[in-house]
């Protein structure tokens, strides 16, 4: 077998490697690690179901991260409070209106929305809303479970071939394409792409945010990527039927 054919096929396995599904995150030790571990915590009801409080800890604890990764990530993040605070001042609201409750889950409040009549048919969104902050939290996530994965089958791959690990801001604009920019106005493309030209190489972010732990160096982050993106695209894909499952899927563009 020529050296190159093999090396075709280990790219492969890299790749396919890469697509399986991570056992657990329980051992990851650093951020991302810590970060997956509370987004599995918010996918409730055997994951038919999302427990709000845990969504909206875990997502700022993620945006404490994203921060780390430098400045042009400010109005991103910035943007994803702001949905945040949506989506806990619609919590508040009917839950005092329903006193018995201690908690409320992404369906308790989506059909409590339902139910007042806020929303109108074919899934256009009252503003502000719990629906519309919770999806937009849910379009940011996935892509971040999108760029994560690719980052994880570059780091892969590069441990096979020697090769670089990939640019940050290649995947982040590729996982952009992929979830978010169908529902961005152009005043929005704009602005990704001024944050997408800014972004630095992936070393630069790995030492900045932290990302990798003393203990089990690439290997060990590259794990952490696979877990993260993995429980988000759980969490995603539940707040997506959530969401399509009761006409709120709003497919309006932002400005």
């Amino acid at each position: 077998m020529s050296a190159c054919l093999i090396r075709v096929l280990l790219v492969l396995l890299a790749s396919a490697s890469v697509h399986s599904r991570p056992s657990s995150s329980r051992s990851a030790a650093g951020p991302l690690g810590r970060s997956a571990r509370r987004f599995q915590r918010s996918l409730v009801s055997r994951g038919r179901d999302v427990d709000l409080r845990e969504l909206v800890e875990a997502t700022r604890e993620l945006c404490a991260v994203l921060l780390k990764f430098g400045a042009y990530m400010g109005p991103s993040v910035s943007d994803v409070r702001r949905n945040l605070e949506r989506i806990e001042e619609a919590r508040r609201k009917w839950l005092r209106a329903s006193p018995r409750r201690r908690q409320l889950s992404m369906k308790a409040l989506l059909a409590a929305e339902v139910a007042a009549e806020i929303h109108g048919r074919g899934g256009v969104l009252a503003d502000p809303s719990g629906a519309m902050g919770l999806l937009w939290v849910r379009r940011g996530l996935a892509m971040w479970a999108d760029t994560f994965e690719q980052q994880a089958r570059a780091m892969q791959q590069a441990a096979v071939t020697g090769e670089g690990e990939g640019s940050l801001a290649a995947h982040t604009r590729v996982a952009y394409e992929r979830t978010v920019q169908a529902h961005h106005g152009w005043v929005s493309r704009r602005a990704f792409g001024v944050a997408c030209r800014a972004t630095p190489d992936w070393e630069t972010v790995v030492r900045r945010a932290g990302l990798r732990t003393d203990k089990g160096g690439d290997e060990a982050l590259r794990l952490e990527l696979k877990c993260w993106a993995a429980a988000v695209r759980d969490l995603t894909e539940a707040m997506r039927s959530l969401h399509t499952d009761r006409d709120l899927e709003d497919r309006r563009k932002s400005v």
